[in-house]
């Protein structure tokens, strides 16, 4: 999705017309920042276990962590005992198709037995392993979700689909009416004579419109996965 496509449709809107580019995208950046909590992308990637560290980081901008699966100090086959090899190498007959069930859950529990713990620590974003590798190599592979990033040249976010153009703009409305709410929470009511302003609703008011074009992006993403801890 182009930039310039995401700042003109911010334009469309009166309360926007008289922002700069430059100040549109800065905007976009933010609500760059809130879209991709809700519809992150989602990317594997393998790591290698260093000797006694057992802090980790996925990548610069990876905002969670939804699986990671190592083996503490081994491969899987090298760990397989005879007993689960021999399991391995059965055939089952047609009349127990429950056999072959069995096995799976058998082999599944064994090789959830190897599998080293580990925690994303969102403060800091780093993956924690637990316990400390006592070895380098091994291979820890992880399922992550990253930001939305600017494109190479710096023109868009090919990564986000051109449907979501309505909620980005909703977004960064909203980042603008936060502001608004700002401005006008320090400015007191005017009277003089009859003539009179009332200002101290502006805030509540923009406030709320903000939260409701900020409610586009969850009704569309609320049952995906959201903010990943």
């Amino acid at each position: 999705m182009l930039l310039t496509a995401i700042a003109e449709a911010i334009q469309d809107n009166p309360i926007a017309s008289a922002f700069t580019i430059p100040a549109l995208y800065r905007y976009i950046a933010r609500a760059m920042r809130l879209y991709s909590q809700w519809n992150p992308l989602i990317k594997d990637k393998t790591l290698a276990t260093v000797i006694d560290q057992k802090e980790y980081t996925v990548t610069a901008t990876c905002i969670g962590v939804y699986r990671c699966l190592w083996y503490p100090g081994s491969t899987i086959t090298s760990d397989l005992t005879i007993s689960q090899q021999i399991l391995a190498s059965q055939l089952y007959v047609t009349n127990e198709p429950s056999l072959s069930v069995i096995h799976d859950i058998n082999e599944s529990e064994s090789l959830r037995r190897l599998q080293g713990k580990w925690e994303w620590r969102e403060a800091n974003r780093r993956l924690v392993l637990e316990p400390t590798p006592t070895g380098s190599g091994d291979d820890i592979t992880v399922t992550y979700a990253d930001q939305h990033v600017l494109n190479v040249g710096g023109t868009g976010y090919d990564t986000i689909p051109d449907e979501d153009l309505e909620i980005l703009r909703d977004l960064c409305l909203a980042e603008i009416l936060d502001g608004k709410a700002m401005e006008f929470a320090v400015q007191p009511d005017y009277r003089s004579g009859a003539e009179q302003e009332t200002l101290h609703f502006v805030p509540g008011n923009a406030r709320d419109l903000a939260e409701l074009l900020r409610s586009n992006l969850a009704n569309k993403y609320g049952r995906s996965v959201g903010m990943i801890t």
